[in-house]
């Protein structure tokens, strides 16, 4: 991949008198732009954000039938959630205004790790907040100290949306999409935010509202179905398409995420497991809060929103001042990247015990488990068995090769009494103990289930929990194991003969397949590149991947203008040329517009988007009478498409 990045800025040369840095390929608005008075008039805060990430490619075809975007699904918003870009210009003044600095915010990350959208949500309840009631106890200057937040909390008088509880000392959401509590605390204008979270069910992210010098801001984390990490609103634009943005995994089903948010009066640093997810200077009045989503956040105040119906468990929510270390960055893996490779290695986890010692530690279970193991012949008496060894496993304390085998063998037995949950369970605990692959144990335990379970009951939990794994495997990047998955699934269904489910399996499948088959396209059409940087057709299989699939117009577009495609080469050229008139970006908005109305799906969607990207930005230009009617009107139909680039997007 080296390689193929560094043929890319020679191979552009040959398309002389473009600006290979134009920001009209950048749905960002923030890089890379031609300076002049042209380029510096335009609201570059407007655009249509891109399609959705390859992990989900199809649902440019999926969603444009379905002409909706689910309110419960990572990314989705519902068609009447407005455009992010959109929203006003903030009214509220900091409290502190701190010395103004000149904004260095870090570059937009490479292409392989291109950052996707926030999660849109529907309309905040309008109820006001409680009112806030600080702990008797508590000194007039905490400042200076570490503060448990989770001590102020009172979920009943905190929580905007959604039934929030406390556990014990642990604060748990409910699984219900935009949760959202706020934290009866006033933020002091420099602070360390520590979270530890834990994702328990859902595949949707998590977002901190923060405060810089007075200003609230969202940290979004793992947001809008695809990953993306950064700050929302920077200058009236969205994660997607600001400076911060990054794309990467941060929340994995089981294990606990350390996020710690280090706040100054004009820079903002977070890291999730020591790896950095955004590093912002910048003057803090460029930040704001969409208040048309956020209005019941009270001022000066922190607050936290689950997606997508996604739980959490946050075990600690402290305040410090900003001194102080970040966690060890993990050993491998981490929260950026491309998403291609996918998995992260969590938290640091010992090694599997060598060879001699899981022997040894066999042969002292076979002693004292053997003939029990024997003896059990019914589902009933291997399933006691199995829970009887998964609470052996959490007594032994420090032998490593001991536990190993008491959770090997639970997960076995577990599998030959054809008990997916309690399988899984002792996979979970194998994953948490040890450094295994989770994706590969999970398969592994899931197939050993599968040739043990012959009964509907034991093939319908099966199903669904081979089921509810494949989209995380898609989310690695996994597709072998998203398609096992399904296999498994979509066999035990029908031996459970749930058709209904069967025919939602086979559906999901033939996606991650197709999914698959354009990815090794790519992957070819780039290794190609690598050798022939103007291939003509390797250029535009690499270009329509990125553009149409990945939304990654930026890197997709000087493909484009080297690639067969004629009417796509020639749009990509003009948008190289970034043309600032509001007479040349509507006339390229027109032109992706009427070459799309030529196309059949999966193309027409994304021209139709790309044109909307136009639109947007000329109806942030003073535009009147029939022209702006017009642009409106187009916002308005592509808007109907539901596409997650479509004007219809939340923030």
């Amino acid at each position: 991949m080296a390689g193929f990045r560094a043929w890319m800025p020679a191979a552009l040369v040959l398309l002389a008198g473009w600006s290979l840095g134009c920001s009209g390929t950048d749905s960002t608005g923030t890089g890379g732009s031609p300076s002049g008075a042209g380029a510096a008039s335009e609201a570059e805060a407007s655009g249509v954000p891109s399609p959705s990430g390859k992990n989900r490619f199809f649902a440019l075809r999926r969603e444009a039938l379905d002409g909706k975007l689910p309110d419960d699904r990572p990314g989705g918003g519902g068609p009447d959630a407005p455009e992010t870009t959109d929203a006003p210009p903030p009214s509220e003044k900091p409290a502190e205004q701190g010395a103004k600095e000149t904004a260095s915010s870090t570059a937009v990350p490479p292409p392989q790790a291109r950052p996707a959208v926030e999660p849109s949500p529907g309309p905040p309840p309008e109820s006001a907040p409680a009112e806030e009631t600080p702990s008797a106890d508590a000194p007039d200057d905490e400042s200076s100290k570490t503060v448990d937040l989770l001590k102020r909390i009172d979920p009943a008088r905190n929580a905007l949306r959604g039934q929030w509880k406390l556990e014990g000392i642990e604060l748990v959401s409910p699984k219900e999409s935009m949760a959202t509590l706020f934290i009866p605390y006033d933020v002091p204008p420099e602070y360390r935010l520590t979270v530890q979270a834990e994702r328990t069910s859902g595949s949707g992210g998590l977002n901190l509202c923060l405060v810089v010098s007075g200003r609230q801001t969202m940290l979004v984390l793992q947001g809008r179905g695809k990953n993306w990490n950064g700050l929302s609103l920077v200058d009236r634009v969205s994660v997607d398409r600001n400076e911060t943005r990054r794309q990467g995994i941060v929340f994995r089903k089981g294990e606990t995420c350390t996020i710690v948010c280090i706040v100054r009066r004009s820079k903002v640093k977070v890291t999730c497991d020591g790896e950095t997810v955004v590093d912002w200077t910048g003057d803090p009045e460029r930040l704001s809060l969409d208040k048309r989503f956020w209005s019941g956040v009270p001022g000066n105040r922190l607050a936290v929103t689950t997606w997508a119906g996604a739980v959490f468990r946050i075990s600690k929510l402290e305040i410090a001042p900003p001194e102080g270390r970040s966690p060890p960055r993990r050993v491998a893996g981490g929260a950026g990247g491309s998403g291609r490779s996918g998995r992260r290695a969590g938290p640091l986890r010992p090694p599997v015990p060598d060879a001699d010692a899981l022997a040894k530690a066999e042969r002292l279970f076979q002693e004292v488990y053997g003939q029990r193991r024997e003896a059990a012949q019914t589902a009933e008496e291997r399933l006691a068995l199995a829970r009887e060894l998964l609470d052996e496993a959490a007594k032994i304390g420090n032998e490593p090769a001991g536990n190993f085998v008491l959770l090997q063998n639970a997960r076995q037995v577990a599998a030959e009494a054809a008990d997916a949950r309690v399988a899984l369970d002792a996979a979970d605990r194998l994953i948490q103990a040890f450094e295994v692959d989770p994706m590969e144990t999970k398969v592994e335990c899931l197939s050993a289930v599968a040739e043990s379970a012959k009964l509907s009951a034991q093939r319908r939990p099966l199903a669904r929990a081979a089921f509810s794994l494949v989209d995380a495997a898609v989310e690695e990047g996994n597709f072998e194991a998203a398609i096992q998955l399904g296999q498994i699934a979509s066999k035990a269904a029908q031996g459970a003969r749930e058709y209904k489910l069967v025919k939602e399996i086979t559906a999901r499948v033939e996606e991650i397949e197709e999914a698959r088959q354009a990815d090794d396209l790519y992957d070819k059409a780039v290794a190609r590149l690598e050798e022939d940087p103007t291939n003509a057709a390797a250029n535009l299989a690499a270009g329509r991947h990125l553009c149409f699939v990945t939304g990654d117009w930026e890197q997709g577009v000087p493909m484009l203008a080297l690639g067969s495609d004629p009417a796509l080469k020639a749009l990509a050229v003009e948008e190289l040329e970034n043309p600032t008139s509001i007479d040349a970006q509507i006339a390229l908005a027109d032109a992706w517009w009427e070459l799309a109305e030529t196309r059949e799906e999966p193309d027409k969607t994304p021209l139709l988007v790309r044109a909307g990207h136009w639109y947007e930005r000329v109806r942030a230009r003073p535009i009147t009478g029939l022209v702006k009617a017009k642009v409106e009107q187009r916002i308005a139909e592509i808007a109907k498409l539901g596409e997650p680039g479509s004007a219809s997007r939340g923030p």
